[in-house]
C-alpha cells in the first residue's frame, strides 16, 4: 500500500472533516456522551463546507492519501501556538488516523513524516493538547513530550480536561526514527 503525505487543498475538505469525525467517534466513544459524537457526524457537510473556507485562507493542513483508493486516511492542522508561554512553538490542533490505518501502525510513521514537514517550517518545538484518559499521552511521553500543565474547556454542553504536552527540539524526534 502507497501512502502519500502532502498538503490540503480546498477539495480535501470533506475527507479531512470525515478523518475527523468518524476518528473522534472510534476513540472518544468511551470518553465523551454518545450524543456529542453522532451530533459530528449528523453535521459533517456542514463542518465540511465550514472547513473548506478555512483551507481558502490557510494551508496549515497535511493530509495522507491511500494511493490505491484515493482516500486521506490521515490528517493533521497545526498553527501558531494559541498558549501565552509557547508563542514560539507550533500547536497540533489536530492529529487523526482512521480506524483500520491505526491498526497497520502507520500512524508512527505519519508523525514522524510531519514533525520533518514542520521542521522545513523552521519551528523547533511544538505543543499538543490531549484528552486527559487518551491512551495516545503515553505515545507522546515515550517519544519525550513532557507535560506542562492541564485545562478544562467547554465541548458543546459538557467540559473536557486535557493535558498540554509540549516538546521541545523536534529534530531529535527525527534522528531518534
Amino acid at each position: 500500500m502507497g501512502i502519500k503525505i502532502r498538503k490540503a487543498n480546498v477539495d480535501d475538505a470533506y475527507g479531512i472533516t470525515k478523518v475527523n469525525v468518524y476518528t473522534w467517534y472510534s476513540t472518544y466513544q468511551w470518553l465523551m456522551p454518545l450524543k456529542v459524537l453522532q451530533t459530528r457526524i449528523e453535521f459533517m457537510d456542514e463542518r465540511a463546507d465550514k472547513l473548506r473556507e478555512t483551507l481558502k485562507e490557510n494551508d496549515k493542513f497535511l493530509v495522507a492519501e491511500d494511493e490505491e483508493s484515493n482516500e486521506i486516511i490521515w490528517m493533521l492542522s497545526y498553527w501558531e501556538s494559541r498558549n501565552e508561554q509557547y508563542k514560539e512553538s507550533w500547536e497540533i490542533y489536530a492529529f487523526y488516523v482512521l480506524k483500520d490505518y491505526q491498526k497497520q501502525k502507520i500512524w508512527k510513521w505519519l508523525f514522524v513524516e510531519a514533525v520533518n514537514q514542520l521542521i522545513n517550517l523552521w519551528y523547533t518545538s511544538m505543543i499538543i493538547n490531549v484528552l486527559v484518559w487518551n491512551p495516545a499521552i503515553n505515545f507522546y511521553k515515550k517519544y519525550g513530550w513532557v507535560e506542562v500543565w492541564e485545562k478544562t474547556d467547554p465541548c458543546g454542553k459538557i467540559m473536557i480536561t486535557e493535558k498540554i504536552m509540549y516538546y521541545e527540539n523536534l529534530k531529535k524526534i527525527i534522528e531518534n526514527n
